[in-house]
């Protein structure tokens, strides 16, 4: 189990690492961008592809759409089976939370169950008959003290 453990503290170190370089780079992306639209300067790269348009415009249209098509069913896909997943992890976690709750339960029941057996056992067992044997003999040894003897008449 510490392996498991290892690695996700691995991972999630990486990530972080990860997101706070892409945090650091975004703004320079932003900037390298920015440029480009405020002065209007286009690089020969996007004129060689505009004047490539100019030859083949319906068909390079045609696959742009089909690939923004194509993409937009991926991404419907993806979002749909990242939403079975999410559906599936709160069922699974709704059951866990159900069985604990069961389990709870059961435990109670048996605790109930283990101080209602005391009790009757408690309440079930007879007094000491010692004591009622005690006064019995006291009573017995005051009775042979107590006779009055009367000298023979005769």
């Amino acid at each position: 189990m510490g392996s498991i453990r290892s690695d996700t503290a691995k991972s999630a170190k990486q990530l972080a690492k990860q997101s706070a370089k892409q945090v650091i780079k975004e703004p320079f992306e932003i900037l390298g961008g920015t440029g480009r639209q405020v002065v209007g300067i286009e690089t020969p790269e996007k004129e060689s592809l505009d004047s490539g348009q100019g030859n083949d415009g319906g068909v390079s249209k045609n696959v742009t759409e089909e690939k923004r098509k194509a993409d937009k069913i991926k991404s419907r896909r993806l979002i749909e089976a990242l939403e079975n997943e999410i559906a599936d992890i709160r069922s699974h976690k709704e059951k866990e939370r159900e069985e604990k709750e069961a389990l709870e339960k059961q435990k109670k029941n048996e605790e109930e169950q283990k101080e209602d057996l005391q009790q009757e056992i408690e309440v079930e067992s007879k007094p000491s008959r010692r004591l009622v044997t005690g006064i019995k003999g006291k009573l017995s040894k005051l009775k042979r003290k107590s006779e009055i003897r009367l000298p023979p008449s005769g």
